[in-house]
């Protein structure tokens, strides 16, 4: 079986977990402090930043966890490309 895979995989796994209970808590603490002012702008801003912050903590994890692995050099060249 190849275990590098898997462990990449964990990787993955792992670091987008940890990002996002991050993001979670950074959001949190955020739309308490929009809750605080009379501004909608704020509100409005949070609510648009939710969901590409969280395309971001993927494609973040997926970079670092192919920067960690030990896949061959020439691999690593294509798959930092892709991203």
């Amino acid at each position: 079986m190849n275990y590098q895979f898997v462990i990449s995989l964990l990787i993955v796994v792992a670091i987008a977990a940890a990002l996002l209970l991050m993001r979670m808590f950074i959001f949190r603490v955020l739309h308490r402090l929009a809750q605080k002012t009379d501004n909608v702008i704020d509100d409005l801003l949070l609510e648009g930043l939710e969901g590409p912050s969280a395309l971001l903590i993927i494609a973040l994890a997926l970079y670092i966890s192919i920067r960690l692995s030990e896949l061959p050099e020439t691999y690593m060249v294509y798959a930092v490309k892709g991203m």
